[in-house]
């Protein structure tokens, strides 16, 4: 039995599919939308609201826009009326007092509600289709679909996958809201082991969702554990020195499905000191990467001559950031643009000095700087976008 799992949460979409039988559990495979949620719906009805409002009583827009505690008002009461027209067939967003002691109020009805997110609706059957496409299946291939999320409760959303997956029963009978938690306690209770009657004959099987890899000397990324692999795992592969007399391995594990480091993520890397010293691709290194039940990742680098070895160990669950609001910056022409402007500068200082390195290590170590600062001027850069993303977000603009 193949079953859909539609999940739309309040800030992202994910749709997997998961393979029953005998009570075994297999999750095949998944997709999504990281920057599609209940948020974005919610903003169409600001966008809605704010226009008709400063229409009719005359109110430049972008200054109200930058007042953050009148579009935090405004955005409860979208929120609100949003859950209301899953239920009803017209709702009015209402703010008391909302600007210059005026009050908003405006009228939706379920129909324009679903007109303005037209664009969001379309944006739910592009990873749909990706995911069936991955694992070569149809849509008649699917025996059952399940709903999870505030935002899977709009109508709309459940008319457009009856309509994609014809004759598929869609198993509504969970609360949305509960679904995660159900699942969290089926996921706890397999990392005990599933012990106790009532688990007897209850198994499950989980998967990578991403590819994790080993940076080599061009930068390339060769995979060593690839994306849908089962785990607990454990897989391996070997690399040379690239140059005479190479006395460290540098070892970088990157995860994500791109060729090239700086199309991945860098999650964590170390090196192996006082390797024998041999011509060029005579001394091997062997790298070890394994996923436990908990999702912790375990690298292992071993040089047999000489018995080095070295380990490192990723939890991927505490690596969320520690930001402070104060040291957040999200001026355009912050401290993180000159950054990246110093970084340019020297990546183009790297790429005009490769063509006057004569031995093979003074290249190597001029493609491994590239490489860093490379891959620091793209996470700058991404942080920099994602911290603007989330500024736009808070103060409640479209399209950020």
């Amino acid at each position: 039995m193949k079953i859909i799992v539609f999940d739309l949460g309040g800030g992202t979409y994910d749709v997997s599919i998961v393979y029953l039988e005998d009570n075994i559990f297999e999750t095949m495979g998944y997709d999504g939308d990281q920057n599609l949620g209940g948020f974005d719906f919610d903003n169409k009805l600001i966008d809605y609201s704010l226009k008709k409002f400063c229409s009719e009583n005359k109110y430049d827009e972008k200054v109200i826009r930058n007042n953050y505690q009148t579009i935090e008002r405004l955005k409860r009461a979208c929120e609100e009326t949003k859950k209301y027209l899953s239920i009803k067939e017209e709702d009015t967003i209402v703010v008391e007092d909302f600007y210059d002691s005026k009050p908003l109020c405006c009228k939706v009805r379920r129909e324009d509600f679903e007109k303005m997110c037209n664009d969001l609706f379309e944006r739910l059957i592009e990873p749909l289709d990706r995911l069936l496409a991955k694992k070569n299946l149809n849509n008649t291939d699917i025996d059952e679909i399940i709903l999870v999320g505030g935002s899977s409760k709009i109508p709309k959303i459940k008319q457009i996958i009856a309509n994609k997956f014809k004759n598929v029963p869609i198993n509504d009978s969970i609360n949305p809201d509960e679904v995660v938690a159900y699942g969290a306690i089926i996921y706890a209770e397999s990392l005990r082991g599933f012990e106790g009657e009532f688990w007897k004959d209850f198994n499950y099987i989980d998967k990578t969702g991403h590819s994790i890899g080993i940076e080599t000397k061009d930068g390339s990324i060769k995979v060593i554990v690839p994306k849908g692999t089962i785990y607990p795992v454990s897989s391996f592969d070997f690399f040379e020195t690239v140059y005479d007399d190479q006395y460290t391995f540098d070892v970088r594990v990157f995860e994500g499905e791109g060729k090239f480091n700086y199309e991945n993520e860098l999650i964590g890397e170390f090196t192996l000191s006082d390797i024998p010293q041999r011509p060029k691709g005579e001394v091997i290194l062997k790298v070890t990467v394994s996923i436990d039940l908990n999702q912790t990742i375990t690298v292992t680098g071993f040089v047999n001559e000489g018995d080095i070895k070295k380990e490192l160990i990723i939890d991927k669950k505490n690596q969320f950031p520690n930001l402070k609001n104060e040291n957040i910056k999200l001026s355009v022409n912050s401290e993180l643009n000159n950054e990246e402007r110093s970084i340019q500068a020297i990546i183009f200082e790297y790429a005009k000095n490769f063509s006057n390195q004569k031995s093979d290590k003074d290249k190597y170590d001029l493609i491994k700087k590239y490489n860093e600062a490379m891959i620091k001027y793209l996470n700058l850069r991404r942080i920099h976008l994602n911290l603007k993303y989330m500024f736009c977000k808070i103060v409640g603009l479209n399209n950020p």
